[in-house]
């Protein structure tokens, strides 16, 4: 339970990360 508390808590930031990429990306095109 630990372990997938840890995972989703770092993979939450990483996903929020490539959506901010991802609206400049389109912001700037």
């Amino acid at each position: 339970m630990k372990r997938s508390i840890l995972v989703v808590s770092i993979e939450i930031p990483v996903i929020e990360d490539l959506n901010g990429s991802y609206n400049t990306h389109y912001t700037l095109s």
